[in-house]
């Protein structure tokens, strides 16, 4: 599939339920992302019904007026609390430049994954400034987007650079980050394969921290480094970043580098949560990935689907998948009828994701 190509904007718009399978901001993303580049208007009911704060939050909201600008999509419901949305695109990505900023520590990583896929449909090159979280909880930091997300597309083709200019933790954000897919990026999104990760090359231990948190950091990094080095056989190296933010705020990662595979793995420290006990958490994360032997981690799973089913489809090895690949899925067959995801288990711990086209 062409990721250029969109289809002729339709007069009926796609129908989504917002509270079945994650029942997340996830739909939201990935109904955003497919109908600006499809040019599929729908309308979203029942965003985020399960939630203690139902409807759409800062950040959804910027997702929303993001990707509406990149489309010039007309809308209805795009406020604060809503829980029914009407999403109408009007115009094919182009290239362009935008800045948002989300107000809050509402996460800069979440927008980036809504518009990223827009700009790569765009037919030239596209810059987007966002404010907001960089490192907040219960979504990617931007060193994920950095390390694994963008590596995983340059594989499939595309010229993408995501770079932090200024860190932004919860709860004060005012962190900012910039995306730029270039001009000679791809009209096609490569086939992607990746069914070994291969042997470990490198472990890195990366602690980010302000001035006033650089202690329990550090900490916390050189307690990582002990657990890690009986489970890898090669060299633990580890890394403090003091850096300046709006407020503070630590956030810690591992970083494993394989032949064929690298995957981050991060934490940030919960209210009252000592740096031994948040560093033996994140080790038990990276100790599950390395038992069940897949050069694919489960968040970078969810966020592959999409791409992939806008290009030439692929299979990767990845553990159980989770309720967001499941859901993730359901909506893009729901704007691209034609692509197949299909989900097998092939080991006690691995199962073999494959996006295809057609029956």
């Amino acid at each position: 599939m062409n990721i250029t190509t969109a289809t002729t904007t339709a007069t009926t718009p796609i129908v989504i339920d917002g509270s079945r399978g994650e029942g997340g901001g996830q739909i939201l993303r990935s109904a955003l992302s497919l109908s600006a580049i499809t040019r599929q208007p729908f309308v979203l009911e029942k965003i985020r019904a399960g939630r203690k704060k139902p409807g759409l939050m800062r950040q959804h909201l910027t997702c929303v007026l993001a990707a509406a600008a990149m489309c010039d999509a007309e809308l209805h419901g795009a406020q604060l609390s809503s829980t029914t949305l009407r999403f109408w695109p009007r115009k094919a990505p182009v290239p362009s430049a935008h800045r948002f900023s989300i107000g809050t520590a509402g996460s800069t990583s979440l927008v980036l994954q809504t518009v990223l896929p827009i700009a790569l449909a765009a037919d030239g090159r596209v810059t987007v400034d966002v404010e907001g979280g960089t490192h907040v909880p219960f979504a990617p930091v931007t060193d994920f987007l950095q390390q694994c997300f963008a590596p995983s597309l340059h594989e499939m083709g595309a010229s993408v650079v995501i770079e932090r200019s200024r860190a932004g933790f919860y709860p004060a954000g005012g962190g900012a980050v910039k995306l730029v897919v270039e001009e000679d990026g791809p009209g096609r999104l490569r086939r992607f394969e990746r069914r070994e990760r291969g042997a470990i090359a490198r472990v890195d231990v990366t602690g980010l921290a302000t001035s006033t948190s650089v202690a329990g950091a550090s900490l916390a990094v050189h307690t990582i480094k002990r657990l890690l080095s009986d489970s890898v056989d090669v060299d633990v190296h580890e890394v403090i970043d003091e850096v300046r933010a709006p407020g503070p705020g630590q956030c810690l990662w591992v970083r494993v580098a394989c032949a064929r595979a690298v995957e981050l793995f991060s934490a940030i420290p919960e209210r009252g949560e000592s740096p031994k006990d948040v560093a033996h958490r994140l080790v038990a994360d990276v100790r599950a990935w390395l038992q069940a032997d897949v050069p694919v981690g489960e968040h970078l799973a969810d966020q592959l689907l999409l791409p992939m089913a806008l290009g030439q489809g692929g299979t990767f090895v990845t553990s159980e998948p989770t309720e967001h690949s499941r859901t993730n899925a359901a909506v893009i067959q729901q704007f691209l009828p034609d692509v197949t995801v299909a989900f097998e288990q092939t080991g006690p711990q691995q199962w073999l994701t494959t996006v295809g086209h057609g029956a």
